[in-house]
């Protein structure tokens, strides 16, 4: 059986289940990852959400993938993690500040922060003026 499931206004997820159980399963499952609609930032709680999704090296050389949903007016994240063993869920592990990694100095002494952005952002399909998802 085919199943739809209408997240926002602008993007629809498709599936073929095999049964109602299954249905049920995989709309529980997009809901618990798609029903960000605001930032975690008290201060902020902007609806201008992108989904992010990023690879790095591990120290030992394994590719790891990071996926998360990030304020594009401050920068906040709602962090996803990844069930080890079957490698194709993910889970919500909730909102964390940006990070930022501090430098030595600059010329006056003083301690500067720099925010790390060197990752793509993917953003759903859809209009992005109405703030993607």
């Amino acid at each position: 059986m085919k199943l739809a499931y209408k997240v926002n206004e602008n993007c629809t997820l498709e599936a073929d289940v095999p049964n109602m159980k299954a249905a049920f399963k995989a709309i529980a499952y997009a809901q618990e990852i798609f029903s960000i609609k605001k930032c975690g930032n008290p201060a902020c709680e902007s609806t201008n959400l992108r989904l992010k999704f990023r690879t790095a090296m591990s120290k030992d050389g394994k590719k790891c993938e990071y996926y998360s949903i990030v304020c594009a007016d401050c920068g906040w994240e709602y962090k996803f993690g990844q069930k080890q063993d079957e490698g194709q869920t993910l889970f919500p592990k909730g909102w964390e500040p940006p990070f930022r990694k501090e430098e030595k100095s600059n010329t006056n002494g003083r301690q500067r922060q720099e925010e790390s952005s060197d990752e793509p952002e993917y953003a759903m399909a859809g209009d992005s003026s109405t703030g993607g998802f």
